[in-house]
């Protein structure tokens, strides 16, 4: 290796971190989608070189994972904040959110992986699933607490509860409200 090009992944290495290139690699997937995308193109956009790159992450799809997991970490932070500062559902449903999208916005600078599970691993994918489930399962079973107080006023609204899964729960949400404003 050249020296200049020692210096540059030298240098790279200091100043990399992993918020860094996950929040520009999330970026990069949401505008150009996973199989768009390159680690060149992630390299690029961080100003370094791809082997000062590869000294971080071992491939895109460490890094598409990677991403997953910060929004996994952001949502179970969110829930277990929101449960240590309130105990009504609603309350603790309004600081989830909102530490999740102060979360996304602080260190995924906005831009959201929720997509593209299919471009992991087998292994990856099984614990973003699971990992996705856990986190969104307990919210979402706020989410159905406060929907459900939210229509109670409705007469005959079908309040069905719908399988709860991923992020399926604010889906869920969304169509009960407008089951019970359609009657």
């Amino acid at each position: 290796m050249r020296a200049a090009a020692r210096e540059q992944v030298a240098g790279a290495r200091g100043s990399l971190t992993r918020e860094r290139i996950l929040a520009e690699a999330a970026r990069i997937f949401n505008r150009r989608g996973y199989h768009g995308t390159t680690l060149d193109d992630v390299a690029r956009a961080l100003g370094v070189t791809k082997a000062a790159l590869y000294y971080h992450v071992r491939s895109k799809e460490e890094l598409l994972f990677q991403c997953h997991q910060v929004l996994i970490e952001i949502a179970l932070e969110g829930i277990r904040r929101a449960r240590e500062r309130a105990s009504a559902a609603d309350e603790q449903l309004r600081l989830t959110l909102a530490h999740y999208i102060e979360g996304i916005m602080d260190q995924l600078r906005g831009s959201v992986v929720l997509l593209e599970e299919g471009a992991l691993t087998p292994a990856h994918q099984r614990q973003v699933i699971a990992g996705r489930e856990g986190a969104f399962g307990r919210m979402s079973a706020n989410v159905w607490v406060v929907t459900q107080s939210l229509i109670a006023d409705s007469a005959d609204v079908d309040i069905r509860r719908p399988k709860w899964g991923d992020s399926s729960g604010v889906r869920g949400a969304a169509w009960l409200w407008n089951q019970g404003r359609n009657k």
